[in-house]
Formats: C-alpha cells, sequence, structure tokens
C-alpha cells in the first residue's frame, strides 16, 4: 500500500497498531505535511474526523477506521530548560 500514510490510531480509548489513511481523504492536511506546512511529533494528538465500519464475518466481528480529515492537532508537553550557571551549582544549599 504505497499510496497510504501510516499513524497510530486511537479511538474511543483503545489504540490500535497502526492505521493507514488514504491521502485521498485529506489532501489539504497531506499537503501541508508534505511541504513542512504542518510538522507533528512524538505524543502530539490529532483531532480527526473517523468513520467506522464494523461487519460480521465466519470467524467474528471485523472492525475497520477510516481518518477522514484532520480536525485539530494538539501538541504534546514540552519540558521547557530552565536556566542553569555554574556559579548557582558552587553555592550549597543551591541546586
Amino acid at each position: 500500500m504505497d499510496s497510504m500514510t501510516e499513524f497510530r490510531l486511537t479511538y474511543d480509548g483503545a489504540a490500535l497498531e497502526r492505521h493507514e489513511m488514504d491521502p485521498r481523504e485529506d489532501k489539504e492536511f497531506l499537503h501541508a505535511v508534505n511541504n513542512d506546512l504542518e510538522s507533528f511529533s512524538k505524543g502530539d494528538s490529532l483531532i480527526c474526523e473517523v468513520h467506522v465500519r464494523q461487519w460480521q464475518t465466519a470467524t467474528g466481528t471485523r472492525t475497520e477506521y477510516e481518518v477522514v480529515k484532520v480536525k485539530g492537532h494538539l501538541r504534546a508537553a514540552r519540558q521547557i530548560q530552565l536556566p542553569w550557571h555554574i556559579a548557582d551549582a558552587d553555592v550549597p544549599g543551591r541546586l
């Protein structure tokens, strides 16, 4: 599936190992990612419109998730760097 882009999808609290997003579904979002207008990092969350298809087979229930549109982007919390001064480290009682 060379025309797909992989994401990890969490749906309704359940984490799915991988999900393939068809670039034909949200061309605007994938264009922004491919042209460095949008970027995301580990821990970020995307708010998406997802179509869920569920059907019964002879071996059990099957469920398919399809990301149709990326609606929003929540960036993960980042740890900020505190100012460190060598002189402060030499004073007892100071970190």
